[in-house]
């Protein structure tokens, strides 16, 4: 299985069940991992914001 496979899924999973999976933490994707019975997957890497950025949507 790729690599990245279990982690898009995962946010696939929680999209689904009306979750922001922007704001998960681990244990939010240990759970989704648990019930799509991955046995092995890995975090999202978090890009930092750059310097002032405050989140905003850009319009």
């Amino acid at each position: 299985m790729p690599t990245d496979y279990p982690v898009y899924a995962m946010a696939a999973w929680g999209s689904r069940h009306g979750e922001n999976v922007f704001r998960w933490a681990e244990a939010d994707y240990a759970r989704a991992a648990a019930a799509l019975r991955f046995a092995h997957y890995t975090l999202p890497h978090r890009y930092p914001r750059p310097h002032g950025a405050t989140g905003a949507a850009v319009a």
